[in-house]
């Protein structure tokens, strides 16, 4: 257990260090560095999907209300890779309607943080 919890610390503090520099690109309008750091970094399924609900939301919450959704982020939406987001909904945040199972590798998401994730990536694929 002490293992994983530093492990989240760790995953919370590299979020927080790649968010800072994210808005720093979007104040000095730098949409192609910010593109490159959605879709490398912040987009990669595989290194977020262990950490805490807590990160996860963030993340996707953050990507979809102020980079992808701020009034001067026309460039990011039109680069976003939109089937990049479809296929992360598909194979990391699906739950099954008959029983609420959850289809992901990662069993400590309950099907309301799965739901809540996929709103805020359907809201970055909207936008």
């Amino acid at each position: 257990k002490q293992w994983y919890q530093r492990r989240v610390r760790g995953s919370e503090a590299a979020l927080e260090a790649f968010l800072s520099l994210g808005r720093t690109l979007v104040e000095i309008k730098q949409a192609p560095l910010l593109n490159s750091l959605i879709n490398d970094i912040l987009l990669r399924t595989e290194m977020w999907v262990k950490t805490s609900v807590q990160v996860q939301v963030k993340l996707y919450s953050t990507i979809s209300t102020e980079f992808v959704g701020g009034a001067d982020s026309c460039d990011v939406r039109q680069s976003l890779n939109v089937s990049r987001i479809i296929n992360v909904l598909r194979e990391y945040y699906w739950v099954t309607p008959e029983n609420g199972a959850l289809c992901v590798e990662e069993r400590h998401l309950t099907a309301e943080d799965v739901k809540s994730i996929r709103a805020f990536l359907v809201l970055s694929a909207k936008q």
